[in-house]
């Protein structure tokens, strides 16, 4: 398993000039870092440090282990439909030549108003379908997260792989350990039914805000979205993939932190 690291935390800070692209990928590779995650969007805000940004991980020998495509593949209009296909066809053919990631995640769908959730995730499982055969000519896997606003929608294992089956095997998943908690579902409990599919993970651990009643990130180790746990499981499978770090926010030793928890686990 190799260590990544999801940048949309830090697409503020790099704007405000609190890091500069070069210092933010030398200190991820010098933790222990060997790719980034990046995310559509924040290439055409900010089109010269993202340059600087795919210069420095070049430099330093980085990867990108995913691209992040946000894009809703419900769509019920079938002029709208073939809009966003094109566009997602677009930014997998830019993962393949600029990028040379091996994964994309395609986020952002979302239950259409009108339409029942069986609909939507029969939609939504189609249209990924497509982009995974897409994908699959430049060995890239199409991958969605366990996320979304709506928590009867793609939030839960069960949900996630009745799109992935209506998708087809090419179709992968992203296994993010601290969304699935938002589902109610242990994820240690559900690694099981979706080992399989899993093409990347996202490592973000969670713990409880009692006064919010509510989830919040926190630093890995410190929560109990069971990370240890799945990091075990996935290597007694076999998994060769990336373990993207996402941070809480765009403070550096949280990621350094994280990173460095990750690396001595894969020590051990």
């Amino acid at each position: 398993m190799k260590i990544s690291i999801m940048l949309f935390p830090y697409h503020g800070a790099l704007d405000q000039n609190l890091y500069t692209p070069e210092e933010l990928v030398k200190t991820f590779h010098d933790t222990g870092a060997v790719a980034i995650e990046v995310m559509r969007g924040w290439n055409d805000k900010s089109p010269e440090k993202w340059q600087r940004l795919l210069n420095a991980m070049k430099d330093n020998d980085m990867a990108c282990s995913c691209y992040d495509i946000g894009l809703n593949l419900v769509q019920p209009d079938s002029a709208e439909r073939a809009k966003i296909l094109d566009d997602c066809r677009r930014q997998i053919e830019y993962a393949h030549t600029v990028l040379n990631a091996t994964n994309v995640l395609i986020y952002s769908s979302k239950v259409a108003d009108g339409l029942s959730i069986e609909h939507c995730k029969k939609l939504y499982g189609e249209a990924l379908g497509e982009m995974a055969e897409f994908a699959s000519q430049f060995g890239i896997n199409a991958t969605i997260e366990d996320f979304d606003p709506h928590p009867d929608f793609v939030c839960s294992a069960k949900s996630c792989m009745e799109v992935l089956e209506i998708a087809g095997p090419k179709a992968k998943l992203c296994f993010d350990t601290g969304n699935f908690l938002d589902a109610g579902d242990n994820p240690a409990d559900i690694y099981p039914l979706v080992k399989d599919r899993i093409a990347h993970v996202h490592v973000k651990e969670k713990g409880r805000n009692v006064a919010e009643h509510k989830l919040k990130i926190v630093r890995a180790g410190e929560g109990i979205a069971q990370i240890n746990v799945i990091e075990a499981n996935l290597k007694r499978d076999g998994y060769e993939g990336y373990l993207s770090v996402e941070a809480g926010s765009n403070k550096l030793d949280e990621a350094v932190h994280d990173i460095h928890y990750l690396t001595s686990r894969l020590t051990l």
